[in-house]
């Protein structure tokens, strides 16, 4: 079986549980899975006649299969690093330039095999952030359905940036499932994320960036110092140019920019304040992207996530990188959240796994069960306690 056609079999399932996600969960249903690989039905009544078996799946439940809305695959020679255990964010980016400046591009090309294990992890859709390896290549010339990729825009001067926005519009005219990613505030200029914005608005594709990362990154945007300073100093960039930003509030403003993209993933967000929580809110095109595991891996404060969601803020889930994850399974992400996050109901995880993430991407088809949609789905084996410890396998 194909990554991209992880469909089940024809056959009427019958499970203890049916979650749509989209709509309430049908106890002791079915679910009819026609010739097609399509969902044909589902519900608490019988289906009528039906010409495909009968598949009892017992205290089982149904969901549709995960999506992993953030990842890095180019990034899948760096697992290193998470042994090695960088004592700082700013340690950690530096390590990352290092093996992308002495990386072979023939390994690069292999890391892509990481989507495998996204796959393995429950994911039926991926949105991998393309660093601009000699992968995207790869990739371009052989789309995989279920893989949204997001060419990396970098630079804090023009012409460093250039050749990235050449690269996007090279992938995005070859790549129809494909959007565009300025990287970060600190890494990329305040023009080039303002040009990134008006090129996922003019070609109606989604956006995806870093955002909010690390304290570090506040520090530098609001008074030009502190430890990202200095590394972008000690790499030779001049920074008179771009920090601080002219404005008091510089996340308040990039979020009010960002709202001009077409569909925006704002990744990470772990130091959003209440303030400017209030003002993403206010966007639906924006989304949240968290990623439980890297975020516990650098030891950041508590995720605002739970406010977030009060907020009203679509939260969708992801797995970064192997360079800051032992893995790319998105249900060992659920499986973290129902663990360490009890603010957080099984219903909000399960729709941050599936229908937000889904959305967050601009796609109209995984994430939720509906009729006439491809049947990519999971049968979950709860334990006593519902999700916590349970297991998984592709329907």
């Amino acid at each position: 079986m194909s990554l991209s056609q992880r469909t089940a079999k024809p056959g009427v399932y019958r499970a203890r549980q049916i979650h749509p996600i989209a709509s309430p969960v049908i106890h002791d249903g079915w679910l009819h899975v026609d010739n097609n690989g399509k969902v044909k039905g589902f519900g608490q009544q019988e289906p009528g006649k039906v010409d495909e078996p009968t598949i009892d799946l017992g205290d089982s439940w149904v969901i549709p299969a995960l999506v992993n809305a953030h990842t890095h695959l180019d990034l899948s020679d760096c697992e290193k690093i998470t042994e090695s255990a960088p004592e700082t964010f700013e340690e950690w980016l530096l390590q990352i330039i290092e093996v992308r400046n002495h990386a072979d591009a023939s390994a690069q090309i292999d890391s892509v095999g990481a989507l495998s294990q996204c796959f393995e992890g429950g994911a039926a859709l991926v949105g991998d952030i393309d660093g601009g390896s000699e992968s995207w290549q790869v990739r371009r010339e052989h789309p995989i359905e279920s893989l949204i990729s997001f060419p990396e825009i970098l630079g804090l001067q023009k012409e460093r940036s250039a050749p990235f926005f050449e690269r996007a519009n090279s992938f995005a005219n070859n790549a129809p499932r494909s959007g565009i990613s300025p990287h970060a505030p600190y890494s990329t200029s305040f023009q080039s994320i303002d040009a990134a914005v008006a090129w996922s608005s003019d070609r109606q594709r989604p956006l995806q960036i870093h955002l909010a990362e690390s304290p570090s990154e506040r520090q530098l945007l609001q008074s030009g110092t502190g430890p990202l300073s200095g590394l972008l100093t000690n790499l030779g960039l001049e920074l008179s140019d771009h920090f601080p930003y002219s404005s008091p509030s510089p996340f308040i403003e990039l979020i009010e920019r960002l709202s001009n993209c077409h569909r925006g993933c704002l990744v990470h967000c772990n130091d959003l304040n209440d303030d400017e929580i209030s003002r993403l809110a206010k966007f639906d095109n924006l989304s949240v992207v968290y990623c439980p595991r890297t975020h516990a891996f650098f030891g950041f404060d508590r995720h605002p996530v739970r406010k977030m969601l009060d907020a009203g803020i679509k939260v969708a889930l992801g797995t970064d990188s192997l360079a800051s994850n032992p893995d790319l399974h998105l249900w060992n992400e659920v499986q973290y959240l129902l663990s360490n996050r009890k603010d957080l109901s099984e219903t909000e995880i399960l729709k941050m796994a599936t229908v937000n993430g889904a959305e967050a991407l601009g796609d109209q088809i995984h994430g939720r069960i509906q009729i006439n949609k491809p049947a990519k789905l999971l049968v979950v084996h709860p334990s006593q306690t519902g999700l916590l410890d349970a297991t998984f396998e592709w329907l």
